[in-house]
């Protein structure tokens, strides 16, 4: 037989049961058919072809007899026959695959290489989608109602009718002056594309062509809207005229994180603009005239930011209400108590509790940005804040973008938590309210206290340096004195009314009279 001619020697089989055969063959295995009393036969095919085994059984035999007896294994044990060779290709295959994705990640890899050397490395993304943790506060803070600048709400269908409005801007602006053309603005823009595209802080999946022009139609549609606001025509234009909340809208739109486009376009489409001043003007208005103009900002020459450091328009005011633009931060290693920068409290007692430790409240006036407040000898300076419904969406924003851009400080989510921390209840806004520090022009006391308590909730802060860190160790510090509290006490108690001071010196007088009596008893 066969299995004799291979020097194997084949135990007895029996119906539905298979012998193992160990063929150790590289690259062919012969055909064994062994055929025992005509119950079964066993093909294997050679690994260069499709593994193959076939049972037969005689016509009226069964395969589902019994179990194999001891010592013998049956196909199921080795999982089967298909499992026990594996079909050509499997393994050229899952090689394939490795290759695949090891060319994806080295082509991201180089992706990410090219963006940092076109970006450089001291510029970071400088406009960013608000991360969920602080949207999910206040979503509709962040997004626009009426106008889509930039990629990242350029698809929002509901600011679609804008785009109409854009083109009409852009060709008011050509009409200007004969250099204002078309063509100019296309080719500074396509010579500064690949940076405007780093600016952003996510892939912008639009081609080429298409940034570029989003770039110029928006960039002069700014542009136009600033002359218009400047020359006091912007009420005439068509387009917005009749829509009293169109203006507002507007002007809200173009402050908010997620709506901008690079500063650096803008003065690049400025550059190649005439726009004709009227009056008694000495020089052709700039773009810094018409932006600080759109912000309502008057600035000296000097005070003025460097147009090369500007990010954005939103970070354009973010550097006119900096207290102290490129002055070095205060932290509490100045303060006069001599803490150190761990030992910074993160908290400071709210507005009723100070005026009970003794603080007095004082409207500060003359502040030139409401981020102006100041401590001294148990005084409390707070710039005048109209809190009204924008009031919330433009706090926000400059959080958002101090929590995106590190580098341009932390001074609105330091005013944030300071103003979180002493206003926690409806007292705390009416007290500030009876001082003048603030206005209200919502619907309540608490929707007040609500917008403060929510104002910086999913931020960071280092507490350690923030802007206002000496201010919370120095009113911490005076709160720990007890003769303020005792003192505020007795005005309190006492010296809170005419009729209670009255009632305070009748007493004094009373219990004077009765020590001049006893004594003058004892004398005599």
């Amino acid at each position: 037989m066969a299995a004799a001619a291979l020097g194997m020697v084949a135990p007895p089989v029996e119906a539905g049961c298979v012998p193992v055969l160990q063929l150790q063959e590289a690259r062919c295995v012969p055909v064994l058919q062994l055929q025992e009393a005509g119950d079964v036969v066993l093909e294997v095919a050679t690994l260069d072809g499709a593994a193959q085994v076939e049972l037969t059984t005689p016509a009226g035999s069964s395969t589902s007899g019994p179990g194999p007896r001891e010592g013998e294994i049956s196909p199921e044990e080795i999982g089967g026959p298909a499992a026990a060779m594996p079909s050509e290709g499997e393994i050229p295959q899952a090689a394939s695959e490795v290759d695949r994705l090891k060319g994806e990640i080295h082509g991201e890899i180089e992706r990410v290489k090219l963006v940092q050397e076109v970006r450089g490395s001291k510029e970071l993304p400088c406009i960013w989608r608000v991360h969920p943790s602080i949207r999910e506060t206040e979503k509709e803070a962040y997004e626009p109602k009426l106008v889509s600048i930039g990629p990242l709400h350029r698809d929002n269908k509901i600011l679609q009718p804008m785009e109409e409005i854009k083109l009409m801007y852009l060709d008011d602006l050509l009409g200007r002056s004969n250099r204002n053309e078309l063509g100019n603005y296309i080719r500074v823009i396509s010579n500064c594309e690949q940076r405007a595209r780093m600016q952003y802080a996510e892939a912008v999946p639009l081609s080429r062509d298409d940034f570029v022009k989003m770039l110029v139609v928006d960039g002069c549609f700014i542009i136009e809207y600033f002359a218009k606001r400047v020359f006091k025509k912007a009420q005439e234009t068509a387009p917005l005229s009749g829509v009293r909340w169109g203006f507002s809208h507007l002007r809200r739109d173009l402050m908010l994180l997620e709506n901008q486009i690079p500063f650096f376009v803008l003065a690049k489409l400025s550059e190649e603009t005439d726009i004709p001043f009227i009056g008694k003007r000495q020089r052709p208005l700039t773009l810094m005239d018409l932006a600080l103009g759109f912000l309502r900002i008057k600035l000296s020459a000097e005070k003025r930011p460097q147009a090369d450091r500007v990010l954005h328009l939103l970070h354009l005011h973010h550097l006119c209400l900096n207290p102290s633009a490129g002055a070095e931060e205060p932290t509490a290693q100045h303060s006069p108590h001599g803490q150190v920068e761990h030992q910074v409290p993160r908290m400071i007692p709210n507005a009723t509790e100070l005026d009970k430790a003794g603080v007095k409240f004082m409207k500060k006036d003359g502040a030139s940005s409401h981020l102006m407040v100041s401590f001294l000898n148990g005084l409390l300076e707070i710039p005048f804040l109209p809190v009204e419904e924008a009031t919330s969406t433009r706090l926000r924003n400059f959080i958002a973008l101090e929590q995106c851009c590190p580098q341009v400080g932390n001074y609105f989510t330091s005013y944030g938590v300071f103003m979180d921390n002493i206003v926690s209840a409806e007292s705390d806004v009416a007290l500030l309210r009876k001082h003048r520090v603030i206005e209200s022009k919502l619907g309540s006391d608490e929707e007040v206290a609500k917008m403060f308590n929510m104002l910086c909730k999913g931020t960071h802060l280092n507490y350690g340096t923030h802007y206002n860190a000496r201010l919370f160790v120095d009113v911490n510090a005076y709160c720990e004195v007890a003769r303020h509290r005792w003192r505020a006490s007795l005005k309190s108690t006492h010296l809170s009314s005419p009729w209670t001071i009255i009632s305070l010196l009748a007493g004094i007088v009373l219990l004077a009279l009765t020590i001049v009596q006893t004594v003058y008893t004892i004398i005599k």
